[in-house]
């Protein structure tokens, strides 16, 4: 198979080939192995889905272990990290991975719960949904 021919197919298509996972330019690996979404329960506009409470990606990346990247949309407050080499964020299991990343939003859900990042009560009360939920994959 050509280099040209290898570009036809998508980064998961390459991976089920048995290709480890490739970043792009930026160092940013864009087909984790797992998402794991809590889902926002409102509608979008226009028949698109509302942006998720809160993400976790996971990828393994062979000799260096797994990453993750943690996301987060309250409203008026979120954040989102890429999923990269470069962050730090990884763990030498997936399970060790998903607890860091766990770890991760319940400190950032405590910060807005607790700091007051926000006036409103619906954003405390997410961060708190969020918390529960980041909490719950662990059990």
């Amino acid at each position: 198979m050509t280099v040209d021919q290898l570009q036809l197919f998508t980064e998961r298509e390459h991976r089920s080939l048995g290709a480890p996972p490739a970043p792009n330019a930026h160092g940013v690996y864009l087909e984790p192995d797992e998402t794991l979404t809590l889902p926002s329960g409102r509608p979008g506009g226009r028949g698109q889905h509302a942006m998720p409470l809160a993400e976790i990606d996971l990828l393994h990346v062979p000799a260096f272990g797994w990453i993750y990247s943690t996301s987060y949309h309250l409203g008026d407050t979120g954040r989102m990290s890429p999923l990269m080499l470069t962050r730090m964020a990884r763990g030498d299991s997936r399970d060790d991975a998903l607890a860091r990343a766990v770890d991760e939003l319940q400190t950032s859900m405590a910060s807005v719960v607790k700091c007051g990042h926000s006036d409103s009560e619906r954003t405390r009360k997410l961060a708190r949904s969020v918390k529960a939920w980041a909490q719950g994959l662990l059990a």
